[in-house]
């Protein structure tokens, strides 16, 4: 299986919340980090709540500071959520 990804990945271990269109939140951690998204591990199971293709925003602190990022899902397996990050400006929590 080739490799699909245009950017590098990195380690990464934050604890961050996937917020959802409809105003519901998924905890987790966000793994396996890089420029163009994160995978995030939820602490519950997602049953249909997270759909392929849905926009949402996920709050992870960055440098210290709590930021909401757009994302897309782009894939749900047994690791976690794929997320591909849509904008690369964030925007910091008040």
């Amino acid at each position: 299986m080739s490799n699909q990804r245009q950017h590098e990945r990195v380690p990464f271990n934050e604890y961050a919340t996937l917020l959802l269109p409809d105003g519901v939140e998924i905890s987790g951690y966000a793994r396996d980090a890089g420029f163009g998204g994160y995978l995030l591990q939820p602490d519950q199971p997602v049953e249909e709540q997270v759909q392929i293709g849905m926009v949402c925003r996920i709050a992870v602190d960055l440098f210290g500071r709590t930021t909401l990022l757009e994302c897309r899902v782009m894939r749900i397996t047994a690791d976690g959520i794929g997320l591909q990050l849509q904008r690369t400006n964030p925007a910091p929590v008040i």
